[in-house]
This record gives structure tokens, sequence and C-alpha cells, in this order.
């Protein structure tokens, strides 16, 4: 049996430089908007939405990634 030795590491979080995601959906209907990188272009949708079916609740969602990495002993 080998023997094994662990210690914590530290890590941290950064914003991953991937651009933020919005979807908007419809809460009568749920049809969803496409998947956009601009919250007024999701905002935009919903009302064109709207303007169709005279569907009045929306939900909208924005999705940002973040980037794990390990530190140095330091934690730079």
């Amino acid at each position: 049996m080998t023997r094994r030795r662990f210690a914590f590491a530290p890590w941290r979080l950064r914003e991953s430089p991937t651009p933020n995601r919005f979807r908007a959906t419809c809460l009568t209907c749920l049809e969803p908007s496409p998947d956009v990188t601009s919250g007024g272009v999701a905002q935009q949708w919903c009302l064109e939405h709207a303007g169709r079916t005279w569907h009045t609740a929306y939900e909208v969602a924005m999705v940002g990634q973040f980037e794990a990495s390990l530190t140095d002993a330091s934690g730079q």
C-alpha cells in the first residue's frame, strides 16, 4: 500500500474573456429568444414578441463564465 500526502492548494476565479450571453423566455408560451451577447437585443426580442402575441411576462437570464486557476504558494 502506497502512502499519499495531500495538501490544500490555493485557487482563484477570474472572469472568462468569453462574452456574457443573454436569453429571454416568454413566460406565457415559453418561447425562447435566440442566445445573444447583448441584453438590449434580448429586450428587443421581448418587445417584438409582445407586439406579435400580446404576451406580457418575460424572464431574461444572463450567463457569464469564470475560469479557475491554481495560484502559486504566495497566493498570487
